[in-house]
C-alpha cells in the first residue's frame, strides 16, 4: 500500500508542478529521483546472484517480488498523473524538450552536487564513515570520466547512443583501476 501511496503522490506532485509552474519541469528526472530511494536495486541484484547460484525459489521469489514493487511504483506515478493532467502521454512526450537544457561544463556546482548526491548514496548503502573519502573518490572519478567522454562524443554520436556506451564503459573501468589503486594505499 506504501508503494501505492508513494507512487501516486509523486505523480500528482510532479504533475502539478509541471501544469502550474510554466510546464517547464522535467518529468522523467523528478520521478527518478524520487522512485529511485522506493527501488529494490539491491534486492534485484540478489535475485539475480540467487539464481545463478542455484537459488531458484528464493532467487525468482525476490526477482519477482522487486519487479512488482517497481511496477506498482510506476503505475501509481501514471496514475497520479492522470488525475491532474488531461493528456499525460502528450504531456510526457513533450516534456522531454525540459530535460537536459542545463549546461553542466559551465556550472560551478556540477561536483559538489554529484559528491552531495554521492555520499546520500553510500549512506544508504551504510558506507563505513572512515572510508568515506575513498567511496567519494571512486564516484568522483568515474563521473568524471563519463562526463567528458560523454562530451566529447555527442557532438558526433548522439542518434547511436555510442556515446553512452563509450563513456559509461570507460567510467566503469577508471572506477576499478582508481579503486584498486587507492587499495594498495
Amino acid at each position: 500500500m506504501v508503494d501505492v501511496i508513494v507512487g501516486v503522490s509523486t505523480g500528482l506532485i510532479a504533475s502539478l508542478f509541471y501544469r502550474y509552474d510554466g510546464e517547464h519541469t522535467c518529468l522523467p528526472a523528478v520521478f527518478l529521483g524520487t522512485l529511485y530511494w522506493f527501488f529494490y536495486g539491491t534486492a534485484f541484484v540478489l535475485g539475480i546472484l540467487e539464481i545463478i547460484s542455484g537459488e531458484l525459489n528464493t532467487g525468482v521469489v525476490r526477482f519477482l517480488a522487486v519487479s512488482v514493487k517497481t511496477f506498482i511504483l510506476s503505475l501509481g506515478t501514471a496514475f497520479g498523473m492522470q488525475l491532474v493532467l488531461e493528456s499525460p502521454k502528450d504531456v510526457w512526450a513533450d516534456t522531454i524538450g525540459n530535460c537536459g537544457n542545463i549546461d553542466l561544463s559551465v556550472q560551478w556546482w556540477r561536483i559538489p552536487l554529484y559528491l552531495a548526491c554521492s555520499a546520500s548514496a553510500l549512506g544508504q548503502y551504510r558506507f563505513p564513515l572512515v572510508d568515506y573519502w575513498r567511496g567519494l573518490a571512486v564516484q568522483l572519478v568515474g563521473y568524471e570520466v563519463q562526463f567528458q567522454i560523454f562530451k566529447a562524443l555527442f557532438q558526433r554520436q548522439s542518434q547511436d547512443f555510442l556515446d553512452n556506451a563509450a563513456a559509461n564503459t570507460a567510467a566503469a573501468i577508471a572506477a576499478v583501476v582508481f579503486a584498486s589503486i587507492l587499495q594498495r594505499t
